[in-house]
């Protein structure tokens, strides 16, 4: 496999998906309201494999949208863009947005600030919305305002900057970052039990045949095997690269400065891993980075069949163990790469204790 190749198309296809995305809402919407939802005060972004820069073209568009807080939020505007959005989907045939379009109500800019740290930051959204944006996110329309909601969430973790001038950690960064990968392990295992539970009830509620219930429970099954994949590879990758990497650059510099950090988001997850392994430098990182870029590469290249294709080959016990078995490679090999840019490292440290 030529993963460079295949990582180059998968970028180039990102870009030309984003591009007929915005050409096709921009279409959607009159210059009216354009002016009215979006204009000069408002920004889309993508997240997931749209931000990660390696979409198939199978691949859905999930969105977060913000807005500054000179421009009231109305319930209207949000059902215009919501529709908006909807249409532009099933215009281009893509998924719906997942989740039933729970994540695209428009967020204030002050909120990402505001409630770091406030049980509604978790309630509303905003920790999700904040926590994509820095590990994982590209504009879709408003770069101004995206710009100035990266800066402004970068400010907010970069505190008491005035007491560490030369030796800055963003412990609290840091402690975001693998908070988020706690709750979307912690989310994996309630959708799981979730689903199961309901279709518990649904045999309950109704004649269901056993065969119908196992074949249900199979596809349950199946999707599972599915997340549990899109977890230790791209949600994983996700969270620690961005931790990788400022890991790496705190052992080179003893401090990491907003603009170091503010150049690096810029970078999708892997270009970020990548990032870590040059600046530690030696032969060990290197060749753990080559393994785990090659690793990652087969998952997507894998993972690009439709969902139902997909849910189906992984009813098959071999290839469902072979996609494990990769998932824990992968997994062993991060945390060795971890391990060794992170040794003697006061961020490594505030990892464990």
């Amino acid at each position: 496999m030529d993963v460079g190749g295949f990582l180059a198309r998968r970028e180039a296809g990102t870009k030309t998906q984003i591009k007929e995305f915005c050409s096709a809402l921009l279409k959607e919407l009159r210059t009216d309201e354009t002016r009215e939802i979006f204009g000069d005060h408002t920004c889309l972004y993508a997240v997931g494999s749209a931000g990660r820069m390696e979409m198939s073209p199978h691949s859905d568009f999930d969105l977060f949208v913000v807005r500054r807080p000179t421009t009231p939020i109305t319930r209207i505007d949000e059902v215009r863009l919501q529709s908006s959005l909807v249409r532009v989907h099933r215009d281009l045939g893509l998924p719906e947005p997942s989740n039933d379009a729970v994540y695209l109500g428009i967020h204030s800019l002050a909120n990402f600030v505001e409630r770091l740290g406030e049980p509604r930051d978790d309630t509303e959204n905003t920790f999700t919305a904040r926590m994509l944006l820095l590990l994982e996110s590209t504009p879709i329309h408003g770069q101004s305002v995206y710009d100035e909601v990266i800066d402004k969430a970068i400010d907010a973790y970069w505190t008491n900057i005035e007491y560490h001038e030369d030796d800055y950690r963003p412990f609290c960064l840091l402690n975001d970052i693998v908070r988020y990968w706690k709750v979307l392990l912690l989310n994996y295992e309630w959708k799981t039990a979730d689903k199961l539970r309901k279709l518990e009830r649904e045999r309950s509620s109704r004649d269901m045949s056993d065969d119908e219930f196992r074949a249900k429970k199979l596809s349950l099954e199946s999707d599972k095997w599915r997340r549990s994949c899109k977890l230790r590879f791209s949600r994983c990758l996700t969270c620690y690269g961005t931790i990788a990497w400022l890991l790496a650059e705190e052992s080179r510099t003893r401090n990491v400065t907003r603009d170091s950090f503010r150049s690096v988001i810029k970078l999708p997850p892997l270009a970020r891993l990548r990032s870590a392994a040059e600046i530690r430098g030696d032969k060990i990182a290197v060749t753990l980075f080559s393994k785990l870029e090659v690793n990652y590469a087969r998952y997507l290249d894998t993972h690009s069949e439709t969902r139902p294709v997909l849910l189906q080959k992984l009813q098959e016990r071999e290839f469902r163990k072979h996609q494990l078995d990769e998932a824990e490679r992968f997994g062993n090999d991060f945390f060795a790469f971890i391990e060794h840019i992170g040794r003697g490292n006061q961020l490594y440290r505030y990892l464990v204790i």
